[in-house]
């Protein structure tokens, strides 16, 4: 088997290192300091081949949706983790409350290394293993405190919810039941895009998929 047109994009704060399969093509973007969501894209679609499979976990999903928008002919499968086209709350789309993340990006300019250990907190969870927060902690991005404030700043202001209605590849979103960072939206992702298919792991979070087999039998 082979994964040579698979490509993985990894989380906010996280080096594409956290992904354990071997053979995924990793795409890092923690060095990089754009002020627009679609100049992530544009770097990084320039190491992608043609009939890829882009995998995004979290804010990296937002990058995934936004290259499958502007080179919809590179990606013929999309495989969102934790993650959707718009990740602030609004009427009728559940997501992160506005109000708690401007509490944290106060908190991130203040004080990053501590902001940044309570998120891991919540990444984390439910899993209490310490070796799972360890492994976590391992792939951590290099604190560049500028360019992670305004990858927050971009999360914060982005609604690819218009894009993501005119995706035609596959979609595939990977959820976690007990997802305590991002709260998900699967009708309203349905009703968005038909062609949008959903799988929850039960007792997982936002970095649950990282404990299941799921992901790597959806990529064989």
């Amino acid at each position: 088997m082979t994964f040579r047109n698979i490509y993985a994009i990894p989380g906010w704060g996280f080096k594409s290192s956290v992904f354990k399969q071997p053979l995924i093509r990793k795409l890092d973007y923690y060095q990089l300091s754009f002020d627009k969501l679609e100049d992530y894209a544009h770097f990084l679609v320039s190491q992608l081949e043609d009939n890829a499979t882009l995998i995004g976990w979290s804010f990296g999903g937002l990058i995934a949706i936004k290259i499958t928008s502007l080179y919809p002919n590179k990606v013929k499968k999309l495989l969102l983790i934790t993650s959707q086209p718009c990740f602030v709350e609004s009427p009728n789309w559940q997501g992160i409350d506005q109000t708690y993340l401007n509490i944290f990006l106060k908190s991130f300019s203040k004080y990053p290394l501590e902001t940044l250990e309570e998120f891991l907190k919540l990444v984390a969870f439910p899993t209490k293993n310490p070796e799972f927060y360890k492994y976590l902690k391992s792939h951590l991005a290099p604190v560049e405190k500028t360019n992670l404030k305004k990858q927050l700043n971009i999360l914060k202001e982005t609604d690819l919810k218009n894009e993501y209605k005119s995706l035609k590849c596959e979609i595939v979103h990977l959820m976690g039941k007990h997802d305590h960072v991002l709260k998900q939206n699967e009708k309203q992702l349905k009703s968005l895009n038909p062609l949008a298919q959903t799988i929850f792991l039960k007792e997982r979070g936002h970095a649950g998929f990282l404990l299941s087999k799921t992901l790597k039998e959806l990529l064989c």
